[in-house]
């Protein structure tokens, strides 16, 4: 069964420890109570000027995420819109549940929608995180983007590749008929179509529900 989350846990992954580092470091109890031996996480961050070393932990985590993003503060998008995006139904699939938060730490933010849909036995989710100023600190620790991944098996297929000029990652399981496409969008949000009990046909058309440049526009509104 292939069950690869190379682009799904990477990201979740970090991001669950920058929120709890911004958390940690509005607690000053709790930052106090870390261990003098917990250096936090270093990443290199390849710009035009060359290769910027940044260490991230919980006393430093706002100014370090500052230094990623040119000393700019990084707004998200709204919660609720990236929810609008969902259609009611794809196909033969119609949506069952559909939900959307925001959340974080002081200045530090995360905008998360998902939406679920059946058709019969297949079931298709569909889930939007957008990251803002911490998802390329999560590109750059996880670094996930950078891979070239093309493996094939009896059962199916994983590989990156591009969609829409967008890094992104597909694999599916013709055994056990579910799979994956997970698309990076400019350097902060992460869309994601799983299928399960579905064709590959099926999770192509799901990914396609959401057009890449909707959510573009979302993050252009937050820039201005």
């Amino acid at each position: 069964m292939m069950k690869n989350k190379l682009f799904i846990l990477p990201f979740v992954a970090i991001l669950t420890f920058l929120l709890a580092a911004c958390s940690n470091s509005d607690n000053k109890n709790e930052a106090e109570a870390q261990s003098e031996d917990d250096k936090g996480i270093n990443i290199s961050v390849n710009d035009d000027e060359g290769k910027t070393n940044i260490n991230i932990n919980a006393d430093n985590l706002q100014d370090a995420l500052k230094q990623l993003n040119n000393g700019k503060e990084v707004a998200v998008v709204d919660h609720r819109e990236l929810k609008d995006l969902f259609p009611n139904s794809i196909g033969g699939f119609k949506r069952v549940s559909a939900e959307s938060q925001k959340t974080g730490f002081g200045g530090l933010k995360t905008s998360i929608a998902t939406a679920e849909y059946k058709d019969g036995d297949a079931k298709l989710k569909l889930s939007i995180v957008d990251a803002a100023g911490i998802g390329l600190a999560i590109n750059a620790m996880a670094g996930w983007t950078g891979l070239d991944i093309d493996k094939e098996t009896d059962d199916g297929y994983e590989r990156t590749t591009e969609i829409d000029g967008h890094k992104a990652f597909v694999s599916y399981d013709n055994k056990d008929e579910d799979g994956q496409i997970a698309m990076f969008i400019r350097n902060r949000v992460l869309y994601t179509a799983e299928i399960t009990n579905g064709s590959e046909k099926q999770l192509k058309k799901g990914q396609q529900a959401v057009d890449p440049d909707d959510i573009i526009k979302l993050i252009k509104k937050t820039e201005k």
